[in-house]
């Protein structure tokens, strides 16, 4: 309504009398400010905005901004806006506050928050007129907020970067000593970026920075670079983009060409912030914040379109990273901008075999198309001018690794004839253009997961997996990442462990990006906090590729994945960055799954040794995965804990969902100008859900008894082998493990030990 939009733009209105006079000894204690200078907050979405709108309405506000405190002025000659703040620096509250409309035909009438008219004051003012100043005021601002920015590119335009970069670098550092591995490497690499890297303690390239480095710089290769999740592929294509970028700052070519430096696509918006994240951290302090950009949905398509286009000549938005379907709105509003983009010196592919696989992400294709066809144009025009060089990373690639691992799905055809990696490059040359045939690079042809990760499973039906899953989380208390393959069950989990005291946080692909931002952002946090508790995040598949959080110990398959790529990914969220440690990967498998999915994921991933390598022998991946040991007198004490949770979680689930359809159902009504009717003819399928739901629900007494329950139940001590008295006595000295430190946190009587000692070999 009226009312919220106006406490979300705290602008301060003028209302002109019929003489258009300004009181210009009033404005002389304020001074003009650039828009672009001024105090900008982030506007909070609240509960109230997300109940009064669908969620998806809401995407495009995030990431919009407001001014509070702010006199805004028009110069009726020129009809220019100007922005005026105290002359102090100190912007105006309380005098602004006190300003009030008395009379409108008084030469000036002065400024005031629309919130503070008193009911019926505004019926003086006819309402045409009002209208018509509206539109002149947010043309004249929007006007004025373009020329503000341009000047305020002045000012970023004439940062002297040569001193800047000098001031950035530490001083003395032979890096032929501190980094003889990466001097090594015979390749140029940036000092600053070197400096960098020693600062971040990288000491060791890895093996596809080693190979692909050289390939890109010197070569001006294209490269196809296949390498374990966690093993530096983000750095190993970073490196030659900014490497083009301190070469442009220190001439000062960064202030001259208008034209992008890389554009990096992401299958999604988290991969594209954590890439984001990384170049940014090698920028020096004191450059264009905007250098690197994030282009991505579910934040205000306004501002970005804004930082592409009005910063030109500023260093603004030399590598852009991105997700397919932003891009491609922003290129269909401004044909300015596939002209811009075609002249980009790096073309990178992160995660390129989602981007790529068929039937997925068709908008790529048609921005790949948009670009190419364009740079085409302009190379029959311009001689000098290069196609981009192609970079393209994942850690999997090969075609089978898509197929479905249900029972009779169409296999993809392979051709068996021609080498897998003949094959790779063939299917990725069908869909982009390359200048040269690109070099293919494998740095796992055999292992696609990390030798020092340890496979897991525990076989149990479909009704028992929160019960295992919450003795997993109990008995072994780690950082954990749970994989789920349904947004419903993220869901339900993420209610279910917060009733079981299990801190969590959850993400999932129709959550509000800045939601989803926000929730992995805390989860990070409590992960990275010394001697902190262990977290857990609940996630569907949009968070099983790229995301880099260190720390994770667990990865923990609710579901058992539907391709053997994705559980690749999956398991590649542990042991980021540190293969000397070890990380877990355990699944929690049905009887359905633990037949013909498995068994067909175990084959898949079992791999074959290249045809030109004179063996077509199957190399063994692993015959067999370890179960877990399960206590069974751990799992009858908390058997009743996980009923008491599961019948309040389907509760609460059902509640909120009936209610939820209930709103849609109404505002689907209104939208269509029909009136509910209780006596009109019920869809049988909604009908039928909805009566599943209501059988769930229980009535507010019964919920409140089934808390109460738990909650005493959860206060009680889990004793292992059901000790109950005398702590030394027995063959377990209890008093002395918690003396030692030996003993577990939440578990009477339990050693600390992790999944490994409490695996064993399936016979």
């Amino acid at each position: 309504n009226n009312n919220s939009k106006n406490k979300k733009m705290n602008v301060k209105r003028k209302y002109k009398s019929k003489n258009n006079k300004l009181d210009s000894n009033n404005n002389k204690k304020f001074k003009k400010a650039n828009l672009n200078d001024l105090n900008w907050k982030t506007v909070e979405i609240t509960k109230d905005d997300t109940a009064a709108l669908n969620m998806s309405d809401l995407q495009g506000f995030y990431g919009v901004e407001e001014l509070e405190n702010v006199r805004l002025v028009k110069d009726e000659k020129t009809g220019k806006v100007e922005f005026l703040v105290k002359d102090d620096g100190k912007e105006e509250a309380e005098e602004e506050s006190k300003e009030t409309v008395t009379d409108l035909n008084d030469e000036f009438t002065g400024f005031k928050n629309m919130d503070d008219f008193e009911e019926g004051e505004l019926s003086a003012l006819e309402s045409d007129q009002l209208e018509k100043e509206d539109h002149e005021v947010a043309s004249a601002v929007e006007s004025d907020d373009d020329e503000n920015e341009l000047k305020s590119n002045v000012f970023k335009s004439s940062v002297d970067y040569e001193k800047l970069l000098e001031q950035s670098l530490e001083d003395d550092i032979d890096f032929s000593i501190a980094l003889p591995e990466w001097k090594n490497l015979n390749c140029f690499i940036d000092t600053h970026i070197l400096n960098k890297i020693n600062n971040k303690n990288f000491k060791l390239p890895t093996e596809i920075q080693k190979i692909v480095l050289p390939h890109i710089i010197n070569e001006n290769a294209n490269v196809i670079g296949k390498a374990n999740t966690g093993s530096g592929k983000t750095l190993a294509y970073s490196i030659p983009i900014l490497n083009k970028l301190f070469e442009q700052m220190s001439t000062g070519e960064i202030n001259k060409n208008e034209y992008p430096i890389g554009l990096i696509f992401t299958p999604t918006r988290e991969l594209a912030t954590q890439v984001t994240k990384v170049l940014k951290s090698f920028i020096p302090k004191g450059a264009n914040e905007h250098m690197v950009l994030t282009i991505t949905g579910g934040l205000a398509i306004q501002k970005q379109e804004r930082l592409l286009l009005n910063y030109e000549k500023s260093g603004n938005g030399k590598i852009i990273i991105t997700t397919p379907g932003r891009f491609l709105e922003i290129l269909g509003k401004n044909k300015q901008l596939v002209e811009k983009f075609s002249n980009i010196q790096y073309l990178v592919l992160d995660e390129a075999d989602r981007l790529l696989q068929d039937g997925h992400f068709d908008e790529f294709i048609k921005i790949y198309q948009l670009l190419y066809n364009k740079n085409k144009e302009l190379l029959k025009q311009n001689k000098n001018l290069k196609f981009w060089q192609t970079l393209i990373f994942s850690a999997t690639f090969q075609l089978d690794l898509f197929n479905k691992l249900e029972h009779g799905s169409n296999r993809s055809k392979i051709n068996d004839n021609v080498d897998e990696k003949e094959q790779i490059i063939q299917n990725l040359m069908s869909k982009i253009h390359f200048n040269s045939k690109p070099l293919f690079i494998d740095c796992n042809p055999t292992n696609h997961l990390l030798p020092s990760l340890k496979e897991l499973k525990i076989e149990c039906l479909p009704m028992e997996r929160n019960l295992y899953l919450y003795y997993i989380l109990t008995v072994f208390p780690e950082n954990s990442i749970i994989f789920t393959n349904s947004i419903e069950s993220c869901k339900k989990l993420n209610v279910l462990l917060k009733h079981l005291n299990i801190d969590n946080h959850i993400i999932h692909s129709k959550m509000l990006q800045k939601k989803r931002l926000q929730n992995l952002e805390n989860f990070t946090g409590k992960v990275n906090k010394k001697n902190g508790k262990p977290t857990v995040l609940i996630a569907s598949d949009v968070a099983a590729r790229g995301l880099d959080i260190p720390n994770i110990k667990h990865v923990i398959h609710y579901h058992l994945p539907k391709t053997a790529d994705t559980y690749i990914h999956r398991s590649g969220r542990t042991l980021r960055g540190n293969t000397q440690d070890q990380g877990f990967s355990l699944m929690l498998l049905s009887p359905q799954e633990s037949m013909g999915p498995l068994r067909k994921l175990r084959k898949t991933l079992s791999g074959s040794t290249p045809k030109n390598g004179g063996s077509n022998k199957k190399i063994k991946w692993q015959n067999t995965i370890d179960n877990v040991i399960v206590q069974d007198d751990l799992i009858s004490q908390l058997k009743e804990r996980v009923k008491l949770a599961n019948e309040i979680t389907e509760h609460e689930v059902s509640n909120k969902s009936i209610k939820k359809d209930d709103t849609w159902l109404a505002q689907a009504a209104k939208d269509l100008g029909l009136e509910e009717s209780d006596t009109g003819k019920k869809d049988h399928f909604l009908e039928k859900n909805q009566s599943k739901k209501f059988n769930k629900i229980k009535d507010n007494q019964e919920i409140g008894k089934l808390k109460y329950e738990l909650k005493q139940m959860l206060q009680q001590p889990i004793r292992y082998n059901m000790r109950q008295k005398y702590l030394t006595s027995g063959l377990v000295n209890y008093a002395d493990q918690i003396v030692k430190n030996k003993g577990h946190e939440s578990i009477l009587g339990l050693q600390k030990m992790n999944l490994t000692e409490a695996g064993k070999k399936n016979k």
